[in-house]
């Protein structure tokens, strides 16, 4: 795997300038979406908040800027508008770095975290609450909405639920009520692009599965996190997540850098699995892993 690592070294260097175009233009789209009344911007101001998650979640790898400070600066506000934890997702996702695809450890932030045996060990309770989290009626329909707008004021701070309040506050004093539905239909829909993309970037047939005394991190980036292809169009707002193979290889290079590292690699990254938005709809139900495969915890 040196190969790899090699390769890699040479794009992890932070640039001031690509930093701030990549953030700048954001804010100022991002004021502009939200102050167009009008369900037919929606669609762009929720694929806005889905690249705000991004940034959000480069700041949390310290990737966003060369300076930490600006990096928990930024975090916290682009937490704050995605209705998000700073602090905890920084640390479940750190977890979820260290274990995805263990079959014997928590699953962080996948879409099909239990086996079949787990599953089944389980309660009837706690089966039903899985079923109503991963099933396949409720992940991409009320899931999203519930995780951002409920589960995750569970998660926070005091200081991050302040400045929840706050940026609710100022949304009611400043927009009229079709401006909130139009804000709220926004903010669920792009809720519900955001799992999907969690979902395909490590469920999906033939995935890496591993015991923890044998798993590997090369092979889990390789082999357990896939390459998301998209449109030209969404390349910006995607902002270089759908190269999840690179970013769990080192999660240090910058979003700017990882279209440039994957198109030099020459042959390098032949073997890790492509995957289009359209196959949510052959793997929508994906929700218990069984050996090598995927199934529906409904058929459990």
């Amino acid at each position: 795997m040196e190969k790899y690592y090699n390769h890699n070294q040479k794009y992890l260097k932070l640039n001031w300038w690509k930093s701030i175009y990549s953030v700048v233009p954001h804010l100022i789209l991002l004021y502009i979406c939200m102050n167009v009344e009008s369900l037919l911007v929606a669609p762009i101001y929720a694929m806005l908040l889905v690249r705000t998650f991004i940034l959000m979640h480069d700041a949390g790898h310290g990737i966003l800027f060369p300076s930490k400070i600006l990096n928990d600066i930024f975090g916290y506000m682009f937490a704050t508008i995605n209705f998000t934890s700073y602090s905890s997702w920084i640390e479940t996702h750190t977890e979820h770095h260290e274990n995805s695809n263990k079959v014997d450890e928590i699953q962080h932030l996948q879409s099909a975290p239990l086996t079949v045996k787990q599953f089944r060990e389980l309660s009837v309770f706690k089966r039903f609450i899985y079923r109503i989290i991963y099933g396949k009626y409720t992940l991409f329909t009320i899931m999203p909405s519930f995780y951002f707008f409920i589960y995750q004021r569970f998660m926070s701070t005091l200081f991050e639920n302040c400045l929840f309040v706050s940026y609710i506050y100022f949304m009611t004093i400043y927009f009229s009520y079709s401006q909130i539905y139009y804000v709220v239909c926004s903010y669920t829909l792009g809720g519900i692009i955001g799992f999907i993309i969690f979902h395909l970037q490590h469920t999906f047939d033939d995935v890496y599965r591993e015991e923890s005394t044998e798993w590997k991190r090369e092979k889990n980036a390789l082999y357990g996190s896939s390459f998301l292809q998209i449109p030209f169009f969404l390349k910006w707002f995607m902002h270089g997540n759908e190269y999840h193979h690179i970013h769990h290889l080192n999660a240090k290079i910058p979003a700017y850098n990882l279209q440039k590292c994957h198109e030099e690699s020459g042959e390098l990254y032949n073997c890790v699995k492509k995957v289009w938005f359209s196959d949510i709809f052959s793997t929508y139900y994906y929700s218990l892993r069984y050996r090598d495969k995927f199934v529906d915890t409904y058929d459990y």
